[in-house]
């Protein structure tokens, strides 16, 4: 998901340098290199920037695509909608939503998510870090048509929520990990 706004961090946050290379590639370039290398996963970026659509072009092949998307200035359903619209429907898979404001996501995370995910135990699931939730969140296909039906800004957290009983809570220590950046005083942060 790189097609967000920003307006709490006062310009673009994904085209924001951060130690030395444009925030949305820190977690993309380490998802780019997790799928290269496991033919099972598809990576799709969904995003209304051309700098961000131009980038992931020279990476696509089967399972690297990008989707551009400029109705997702109305909010992070449109994202989701187009994601899974370019996809297709994955009755028997899962849909992995990762933001790309987290530039300390660690890939072994990731996987450890994905790994989880596909005992077919739960119908969706998220990292999360002492207790509190982030992202990625994780959704069974079967949950297709409730994440179509999300409106404007809505992610995914009532559906988490509709569905607690079946969701993975995957820990990770590393609080950096889930924390995302949204104002300019989260890049000190770090």
């Amino acid at each position: 998901m790189a097609a967000g706004s920003g307006s709490r961090f006062g310009s673009n946050k994904l085209l924001y340098e951060y130690n030395g290379k444009p925030l949305y590639r820190h977690a993309l370039d380490k998802i780019i290199d997790y799928v290269s290398v496991r033919p099972d996963t598809e990576l799709i970026v969904v995003t209304r920037y051309d700098e961000i659509v131009q980038y992931v072009k020279q990476y696509e092949r089967c399972n690297i695509k990008v989707s551009y998307s400029p109705q997702s200035i109305n909010g992070a359903s449109y994202t989701i909608r187009n994601g899974i619209n370019a996809a297709g429907k994955a009755s028997d898979g899962y849909y992995f939503f990762v933001t790309a404001d987290q530039p300390h996501l660690g890939i072994d995370t990731l996987d450890g998510l994905i790994n989880a995910m596909q005992t077919g135990e739960y119908l969706c699931g998220r990292v999360t870090s002492h207790g509190m939730p982030g992202n990625p969140a994780a959704f069974s296909g079967k949950l297709c048509d409730e994440l179509m039906s999300l409106t404007g800004d809505e992610g995914g957290r009532w559906i988490i929520k509709a569905h607690a009983d079946s969701c993975l809570e995957y820990e990770t220590e590393d609080e950096r990990e889930t924390a995302d950046i949204d104002v300019m005083d989260d890049i000190g942060t770090f």
